[in-house]
Formats: C-alpha cells, sequence, structure tokens
C-alpha cells in the first residue's frame, strides 16, 4: 500500500505539479505531452520541444539549491514549531505564514504579496483561499493549520517555524517559466515550504477558484510527505498534473494523510478519550473515520434519552481504483487494482459507560458491515461507549459509522434491503420482508404498502397487527426489460415513527444458446466401419450464464457429455459427436441440448455419407468417381488418414496448406498414380495447432477439405 510512504519520489527533495494542455490540443508553451525527465534528486520534467540550454540551466538552479535542501523520507513531520509530533497517526499542529516580498528564493525575490494584491480585490480574499485549503486538510486529517505572521527570514533549512516569528510552512512565490509549465513546487517534511509561479491565473474564479485551491491542497500534501500518485486518470490530487475534475483532496490522499497522520477525530484511542458525539435521538453518521494501523484502536461515546433501542452499523468505507508509482524520468505507472474495502477486518463492542459490555459483532468476513439491529438499552443506562478495533494488518481502513436511537415500539421491516434473485426476461420473481410489530407496541394498523418501479407488493390493503405479531410483505419483480431495476418499498402505519421505506432491487437478465459454425454439422464421407467426429460450437449470449443440463444424440451418433455445465457467455464450448457408419449413403440424426433459457431444448442436425470401406480397394463396383475424403480423425494429434478416389489412373498431387494458402508440406506426388482407393498418413507434430486445408489435383479434378490439428 503506498499510503504516506514515499515512493520513488523520495528521492525528490522537493516536488512539482504540471499544468499540461488538453488531450489532442496543443499549446504554444507545451508543444508535446512527452517530456524529457532527467534523474536528479529534483523530480523536474519538462516539454518536448524545451530549449536544452533552458532545460539545462533550470536543473543547474535546482541542483545548487541541495545545499539547503532538508527532507524525511519517513515523510512525517517530526518536528515543528510547536515541539515534537509524536507518532505515527498523531495529529500534527502546524503553523503557515506568507513570505514578505523581496526575500531571496533560490536566487529570485519573492513577489507574492505584489502580485497577488495586483490581481485579487484585497490581502484577505487570496490568504482566505489559502485557508480554506489548509482548513479542509484540518477537516480530514487529525492535523490543525494556524496562519502566523512571517519575519521574513532568509529562506532555507536554517530557518524553520518558530512561535512568534515564522510558520512551519512558508508560502513564496517566484518567476518560473511563464504560464503553464510548472506551476508551483513543495519541499518534503519537516520542512514543507511552498514557492509558487508569479505567472499563472491564480485569480481564476471557477468553481470557486478551484484552480488555485487544488495546486495548493496538492504541494501541501507533498508538504505533509506525500508523494505523486499515478496513473493520471484525474481521480487522485497527488497525480503529477493538476485537474479540475475535483475539489480537494479525494479518497487516496485522504488515506494517505490519515495514515500519517490520523483521522479528524483523533486521539481516541482510549476510554477515556472517546470522541463525544453527544445525545443521539434519531441517526448520526459518522464519516472520514479510519484505523490507521494495526495498534489503532477508535472510541466513541454518546447519549440517549432513556428506555430507547439502538441500531449500529459498522462499515468499510472504501473504493477500487487504480494505484501505482511515478517512475524516476517522470512517467507514470499504468497501476494496478487497489481495494480499500478489506484492509482490516472490523469490528465493534457496544458498552456501558461503567464498562459492562451489551454487544459485541465480530462475525462477519473482512471487507463487510457488522450490525447491531435494535438492542434494547437496559433500563436507566443512557451514557454509552463503542469501541471500533479489529485491526490486525499494518495498513489504513476507512470506515463509516452509523449509530441509530429508535423508540423500541417502533415497527420495523427485517431483510431490508431487498435484493430479489436475478429473474430471465419474460419471467417472474419474488422476494419478501417481514413486518415486525415490537412487544413494547400497541394495536398497529397498516394502512397501505406501496412499491415503485417494476415491481408489485402484497398485501395492499388495510391489516391489522397485536403487539409482537408479524406480517410477511411479499414483493413480485416483473422483468420485463434487461438489465438492474429499483424501487422503493413504503409501509404506512398509524404506530410511532415515520413510514417505513426499504430499497428493492434485482435484474432482469438474458440467455440464449448459439452453434458454430451452424446448427448443421455435416461429417461429410466416411468409409464404412470408420469411426469419424465433427466439432459444434456451443456459444452463450445474453447477461448471465447459461447451465446445459444435458446432451443427447439420436443412434447411430453418439456423444461422451458430463454436465451439467454452466457457461458464462463468450466461451466456446466445443464437444465432438461421433458415428461409425454402417451403410452406404447419406444418413440424418439429431444431437438433443437442454439448457436454461426459454428455448431449451435445441438441436443441431448431423449428417454423414457412409461409403465402401477402405479396406476393399479390388471391389469391382468403386470407385466410380474422383474424390478427397475427410480426413480421418478430425480433429487429431498428431497423426491422420487422408483418403480419396481415384477412377482411372491419374496424375496426382496432394498438398497441406495453411489458411493463407501458403503450401506447408507435400504429401504425395505422383506423375500416374493406378486407379483405386488410396490413404496418406499426415503426422503433424512439427506444426502449430489450427486449422490447415489440404488439396488433391488428379489431372482436370480439384478438391480441397479442412481438417483440424489439435495439440
Amino acid at each position: 500500500m503506498r499510503h504516506l510512504i514515499i515512493t520513488a519520489l523520495s528521492l525528490a527533495v522537493v516536488s512539482m505539479i504540471w499544468l499540461l494542455p488538453p488531450r489532442h490540443t496543443k499549446s504554444p508553451v507545451l508543444p508535446g505531452l512527452e517530456s524529457q525527465c532527467p534523474t536528479t534528486p529534483l523530480a523536474v520534467c519538462f516539454a518536448e520541444g524545451t530549449d536544452p540550454d533552458y532545460m539545462a540551466d533550470w536543473t543547474r538552479r535546482i541542483l545548487d539549491r541541495q545545499g539547503t535542501l532538508d527532507f524525511n523520507l519517513e515523510g512525517r513531520w517530526q518536528s515543528t514549531a510547536n515541539g515534537g509530533t509524536g507518532s505515527q497517526g498523531t495529529g500534527v499542529a502546524l503553523t503557515y505564514s506568507f513570505v514578505p516580498d523581496g526575500v531571496s528564493i533560490e536566487g529570485d525575490q519573492s513577489v507574492l504579496f505584489a502580485r497577488m494584491n495586483q490581481i485579487f480585490p484585497n490581502q484577505q480574499a487570496w490568504q482566505n483561499l489559502f485557508a480554506q485549503v489548509f482548513a479542509r486538510w484540518g477537516e480530514v486529517t487529525g492535523n490543525s493549520y494556524t496562519q502566523v505572521t512571517d519575519d521574513g527570514a532568509g529562506w532555507g533549512q536554517g530557518s524553520p517555524g518558530v512561535i512568534g516569528q515564522r510558520g512551519d510552512i512558508r508560502i513564496a512565490m517566484t518567476p518560473m517559466d511563464g504560464e503553464n509549465g510548472v506551476l508551483a513546487y513543495n519541499f518534503f517534511p519537516d520542512r514543507g515550504d511552498m514557492v509558487l509561479d508569479e505567472a499563472e491565473s491564480w485569480n481564476s474564479a471557477a468553481q470557486n477558484y478551484r484552480f488555485i485551491r487544488n495546486i495548493v491542497a496538492h504541494e501541501h500534501g507533498h508538504g505533509l510527505g506525500l508523494a505523486h500518485v499515478c496513473p493520471i486518470n484525474t481521480t487522485k490530487l497527488l497525480e503529477p498534473t493538476y485537474t479540475s475534475a475535483f475539489d480537494g483532496p479525494q479518497h487516496d490522499d485522504i488515506l494517505a494523510g490519515q495514515r500519517g497522520y490520523g483521522d479528524p477525530y483523533e486521539p481516541n484511542d482510549a476510554s477515556a478519550e472517546s470522541y463525544d458525539l453527544g445525545q443521539i435521538e434519531g441517526t448520526e453518521t459518522v464519516t472520514l473515520a479510519s484505523l490507521d494501523d494495526n495498534t489503532d484502536t477508535d472510541w466513541w461515546r454518546f447519549t440517549i434519552v432513556p428506555n430507547r433501542s439502538v441500531s449500529v452499523t459498522l462499515e468499510p468505507d472504501g473504493r477500487t481504483y487504480l494505484e501505482g508509482q511515478q517512475n524516476f524520468d517522470g512517467s507514470c505507472e499504468a497501476g494496478t487494482s487497489y481495494s480499500t474495502y478489506d484492509d482490516q477486518n472490523l469490528n465493534f463492542t457496544l458498552q456501558a459507560a461503567n464498562g459492562t459490555t451489551l454487544a459485541t459483532e465480530n462475525g462477519r468476513p473482512v471487507g463487510q458491515s457488522e450490525t447491531l439491529y435494535r438492542l434494547d438499552v437496559p433500563a436507566g443506562i443512557t451514557d454509552l461507549r463503542l469501541l471500533v478495533d479489529g485491526a490486525t494488518n499494518n495498513a489504513i481502513q476507512p470506515y463509516r459509522l452509523t449509530i441509530e436511537s429508535i423508540d423500541p415500539a417502533t415497527p420495523y421491516l427485517l431483510s431490508c434491503p431487498l435484493e430479489i434473485d436475478t429473474a430471465l426476461i419474460g419471467q417472474q420473481m419474488d422476494g419478501a420482508l417481514v413486518l415486525t410489530n415490537p412487544p413494547l407496541g400497541g394495536v398497529l394498523m397498516i394502512t397501505n404498502i406501496s412499491v415503485s418501479g417494476p415491481f408489485t407488493v402484497s398485501p395492499q390493503d388495510t391489516v391489522l397487527l397485536e403487539p409482537n405479531d408479524d406480517l410477511v410483505v411479499t414483493v413480485t419483480f416483473h422483468a420485463d426489460e434487461l438489465g438492474p431495476h429499483s424501487g422503493v418499498l413504503t409501509v404506512f402505519h398509524n404506530g410511532p415513527g415515520d413510514s417505513l421505506t426499504c430499497d428493492v432491487s434485482s435484474f432482469a437478465a438474458t440467455s440464449s444458446i448459439v452453434f458454430l459454425p451452424s446448427a448443421v454439422a455435416d461429417f461429410g464421407d466416411i468409409p464404412l466401419g470408420t469411426l469419424d467426429s465433427a466439432l459444434v460450437g456451443i456459444r452463450a449470449q445474453g447477461n448471465v450464464p447459461l447451465t446445459i443440463t444435458s446432451i443427447n444424440t439420436q443412434a447411430p451418433f453418439m456423444l461422451a457429455f458430463d454436465g451439467p455445465v454452466s457457461l458464462e457467455p463468450g466461451p466456446l464450448l466445443r464437444v465432438y459427436p461421433r458415428v461409425i457408419p454402417s451403410s452406404l449413403g447419406e444418413h440424418h440424426g439429431w444431437m438433443i441440448i437442454h439448457h436454461s433459457a426459454t428455448t431449451s431444448p435445441d438441436s443441431v442436425e448431423l449428417i454423414y455419407n457412409g461409403t465402401p470401406s477402405l479396406n476393399s480397394p479390388t471391389d469391382p463396383s468403386l470407385p466410380r468417381t474422383f474424390a478427397l475424403n475427410q480426413n480421418f480423425p478430425n480433429p487429431f494429434n498428431p497423426t491422420t488418414t487422408i483418403g480419396f478416389d481415384l477412377p482411372q489412373s491419374s496424375p496426382v498431387e496432394l498438398g497441406l496448406y495453411n489458411i493463407q494458402g501458403q503450401l506447408v508440406k507435400e504429401l504425395l506426388s505422383s506423375p500416374n498414380l493406378t486407379a483405386g482407393r488410396h490413404s496418406v498418413e499426415l503426422d503433424a507434430s512439427p506444426f502449430a495447432a489450427g486449422i490447415y486445408i489440404y488439396r488433391l489435383e488428379a489431372g482436370n479434378f480439384v478438391s480441397d477439405r479442412k481438417l483440424v490439428y489439435l495439440k
């Protein structure tokens, strides 16, 4: 997992963000998207076509800075103006300040105030945008941020944050490379200083000044120790290039920040430090919470009014997305699929304030929610504690916590939300909910039950429920249109609480069977007493698997099939019906396929032509015509026999060709072959598996057939 662990760019003591032109367009500043990236301690990339002298000069300026650079390969603040910062997962109190104009910044002078006061109405306007950025990082991590004045001390490692003098994070602005190109760069901890490029349109007001806010948020991500993350697909703030597709830190960036500095509810690792949610009368949902490693536990406290029931749901708040590193040359890895649902197996314990355990939920597997439903809290207990634990891996697990305080007389629905099984088009499928009137409730009148979408519900009329009685509510899905479907079931009643609602969903599917190349399998000519086979391809089409339960053939055809077989849409199932002819002439039969689609059973016609046996070449009645017979066996591995008939002596050429028509092997060449039935054995061991064509040329007679070589 990448979160907060500095990757290849850990070697870079500062990091930059680049503004690239939109795809399929050209920019006079950045004529191309390809980059040339020196493998220096600074990740600096230049657009293709940049003057080499300019690149060398910029690189030399960067390298000259190294004497003043200080960075932490672990990627976390160790010391600030406020002192030590504790251990991983502990929030940090950071200060920030704006460097006065005229301070020397890497050979240039800072022009932050002059530039920003020129393009904004007043100083407070642009400084408020920085405050918004730092406030957002404080909302998603355990950090806090305070703006302080800056005494204009010299720029560099020798001027760390000092209370009353300057911030831990110092912000400056210098000329860099004109508009676009390099936008800003930032130092890693324990120096989180930021430098912006003077030439950019920092006062762009689009999307509430998202341009400046996202760039400052990105750069401060480096100031927290976060490296660039790939691929560039506009899903993560710390991608190497700017995007306006979202606002501020995203899921991956937030987890990286929380891995280093905890979530915004820290410290709450002990019962005495429980985060106070106050009194819960309805539903309270906690987001942006996480266990940041295998030693972390979270404690919560809340109160309820007396004689209430409590429901708790603890669910992984994850995502699945591509994640990878930025390479040393500045390019991005394609990334691999990464899930944040199952890094820890979340559990919880509900306790009274005196430490008495009321319930523990730890039975669900990793990646799934734990739920406590309508626990009747003992009389007199109103002050509760909730412990979230279960972390055994040294990784971060985001989660969402929902707590509901309920009148125990309120009716409720079981098996909600309701997911009805997939139904085939044209069919109906039922699902069921249970409506319960609790023992403490009075007589409950159900006045109406309705449902939206392609669903119907029963019952719909008025129903009376005595205390502790249940009502089974049946919901029917009508699969008339392909795809997913959803609706909302609503129960109107006269009991305490609002009307009950439940999300209902199902899926309408279709499945059909296709035979390749067709629903007719022609074996061709087969000598009497000779075993031969034909290939029948079976493919499922639709959006659900097709189950083939049985395949039967009519005599004299045979087939060995071991079913049932579940066939996903797309892949080909190959079956090989066989036959041993016992009589001359053309014969027909059927292969019958029973399956789960609505067209079942389907059939494939089987045809062969029985010819005299190859063991009787002296039969005076044979042969009467030129003929090229189907090889046997077919398909084969690695040898097969090719037979042909000559009614008279003739020059013969028999060759094997690939499907491009190129000669693979000459099988027989004779200037004058006697009349009769002939055969040639083919050993295909040296050849690749596949489909080949063999051709017979005998005088004016030309014929070819296909054979299939399998390995």
